[in-house]
């Protein structure tokens, strides 16, 4: 009896402590519970609410702000760097294709396979559904006399051409500036009045490019000052002017050039470019202003007198002006800027301003 007895009472003591365990248990998920709750419902509703534009902005300044320097701006000396570094290791290690190819010879035979991507238009964006990227900049060449030759720049895509924009079935178009400082446009334009033929096509013998988009938006690209081509954009050199030494500090980022404008009916024109320089945001010592060139866009000189910045520039025109009405003075009460006495400018094509909210372009 007493061996059943005591088999019992350790019986009961188990039981007592499963059921305590058990209690506690119970009270640690009661009290728990509501705050996994919470969170979970919180997670759910952050993860169904839509994108604000606070919310994008806050996430391109914590992925800009860790590679900017104290005043604010990345320096473009960064970029050439970054770029001269990828040219070293490509000449020192080839590209990782290049790699595989030269260790398994059986995908020689799949590179055909690629599917081209652009320029097109991206459909169902996670943000803005279908987007294209920004053209600013247009200009058709004069010199090929069926109006096949185009030249379009994209906001952070380069500069691409086409030969058969008016009768191609599809039009086609190729890059031109993939291996250049910068792939921000800004501007294009060309010599009229001096043609020449380049692998069979009709094109000026000046292509200009004023790289940098100055559209004032969160996400625009500072540029590397203006390419120039001589051989319908085969090759391009970059000015002598908006170049490192001139118009960058150590932390100050590159210029904006907004416009470039061609003397028409001369072989040796003079240039004209609106630029967004240095001073208006980063601190360097390029100036805002207008610019011109007198040797083909290779070195350039402030016209714009009686202002040290883009905010003190003449606002009210004497007379209404155009790029393609007779030169014209700009006036203010303070001061008045000449443009030198030349024949009237042409400007190259430009679309109009989009509205579109800034990040909405995949071509970066």
């Amino acid at each position: 009896m007493k061996s059943s007895w005591e088999q019992f009472r350790l019986q009961r003591n188990t039981l007592s402590r499963a059921a305590l365990y058990l209690l506690l248990l119970t009270c640690v998920i009661a009290t728990i519970a509501p705050l996994l709750a919470q969170r979970l419902s919180s997670y759910t509703k952050k993860a169904s609410s839509p994108q604000t534009a606070e919310l994008i902005r806050k996430r391109a300044e914590w992925f800009f702000r860790p590679r900017a320097t104290q005043n604010g701006h990345i320096p473009s000396q960064l970029l050439f760097d970054a770029l001269a570094q990828n040219e070293k290791m490509i000449q020192e290690h080839g590209t990782f294709l290049q790699s595989r190819v030269s260790a398994d010879s059986s995908i020689a035979s799949q590179l055909n396979m690629w599917t081209p991507l652009g320029p097109q238009p991206t459909a169902a964006t996670q943000f803005y559904g279908n987007v294209s990227g920004r053209v600013t900049a247009l200009a058709a060449d004069p010199c090929d006399p069926t109006g096949n030759t185009v030249y379009a720049g994209a906001a952070g895509g380069g500069v691409w051409a086409s030969f058969n924009a008016l009768t191609g079935a599809p039009v086609t178009w190729q890059p031109l500036t993939d291996t250049q400082p910068s792939l921000a446009t800004g501007a294009i334009a060309v010599n009229p009045a001096s043609c020449g033929s380049f692998s069979g096509h009709a094109q000026s013998t000046l292509i200009l490019v004023g790289t940098g988009e100055s559209n004032f938006a969160q996400d625009n690209i500072y540029g590397a000052g203006v390419l120039r081509s001589t051989d319908g954009g085969h090759t391009w050199q970059s000015d002598a002017t908006f170049t490192k030494s001139a118009s960058q500090g150590t932390l100050a980022s590159g210029p904006y050039i907004a416009a470039l404008a061609v003397q028409p009916n001369k072989t040796n024109p003079v240039i004209f470019a609106a630029v967004q320089g240095t001073d208006f945001s980063a601190g360097g010592s390029l100036l805002s202003g207008v610019y011109s060139s007198s040797d083909g866009g290779v070195h350039w000189v402030r016209v714009q007198p009686g202002s040290v910045s883009a905010t003190g520039a003449p606002r009210t025109a004497s007379r209404p002006c155009t790029m393609t009405s007779a030169p014209c003075r700009a006036s203010s009460s303070a001061a008045a800027w000449p443009l030198p006495d030349v024949a009237p400018v042409t400007r190259a094509l430009r679309p109009p301003r989009s509205r579109c909210s800034p990040m909405s372009s995949p071509f970066r």
